[in-house]
């Protein structure tokens, strides 16, 4: 079968082989595993035992087996001979909608930032554009790394008009502490007194460049989670545009509500 082509015998036959009351699919486990730790049904340092995961998931033991090594060859789990299959880390789930990232570590992870860049630029068009500012007018541009447990996890880079920025006296540091607001509200009303009422928000699959890559830790190529947030206030005028680039072994996006909130389907 050639690569991007749809072969139809081949699909078929994977599906007769999946066809059992017991999941025969080594894909189908690894989403169920893979979920379970993400819900925190697993814990770190936990050991996971073949024939266990067999009768919880309805599993055959080949597929129980393969799934376990996806998820090891992810760096969630370690295998060794004698010593059997252990959680080394869980799956971070992050918010889809927060416009910030200072909670997107689970409560048992010290989540701290490093602040890379802070500086006023020329917008480029396009960013005037989207944020609907005159040309050429100044921009604030902010970047920083999220480190989870002292492990970098994401990078995050935002533009914003000037108009809107504080001193750095003004502006609360980079940090987590028990005094800081825990709703998205009032997240940004501490960082810069903004109130906001809408986000776009758009999520793609990318690769690590040289650089991102150095940041996070993986090596040029790896697949990471692009996060894309348009903020706007109670009016609907944009407030600022930012970009987070999770790992992509790391980390999983969720939204929880109803259909009616999740807004309108856009095909690109």
């Amino acid at each position: 079968m050639s690569h991007g082509t749809f072969d139809r015998n081949s699909y078929l036959a994977v599906k007769r082989e999946e066809r059992s009351d017991r999941h025969n699919s080594p894909r189908r486990v690894y989403a169920l595993l893979r979920s379970a730790l993400r819900r925190g049904y697993f814990w770190e340092g936990n050991h996971l035992f073949e024939q266990d995961l067999m009768a919880q998931l309805s599993a055959t033991r080949r597929a129980v087996r393969e799934a376990l090594g996806m998820l090891a060859r992810d760096g969630i789990l370690s295998r060794h001979s004698g010593e059997g299959t252990r959680v080394e880390r869980w799956v971070t789930s992050v918010p889809l909608g927060y416009p910030s990232s200072l909670y997107e570590a689970n409560p048992l992870h010290k989540a701290t930032i490093k602040e890379l860049d802070r500086r006023q630029i020329e917008a480029p068009e396009f960013v005037t554009s989207l944020l609907q500012l005159p040309p050429e007018s100044p921009v604030v541009l902010r970047e920083h790394v999220v480190l989870l447990d002292g492990e970098p996890g994401s990078v995050h880079f935002t533009y914003y008009g000037a108009h809107l920025d504080r001193s750095p006296e003004e502006t609360p540091p980079l940090a987590l502490d028990d005094n800081a607001p825990r709703s998205e509200r009032a997240l940004l009303d501490y960082m810069r007194g903004i109130e906001y009422g809408v986000l776009d928000v758009c999520v793609e699959a990318v690769m690590a460049e040289e650089r991102t890559a150095n940041l996070l830790g993986v090596r040029p190529g790896a697949p990471l989670l692009q996060r894309e947030i348009l903020l706007r206030d109670p009016s609907g005028t944009p407030l600022q545009l930012s970009f987070g680039q999770f790992r992509g072994d790391r980390y999983a996006m969720y939204y929880s509500g109803s259909i009616a909130e999740s807004g309108t389907v856009k095909y690109s």
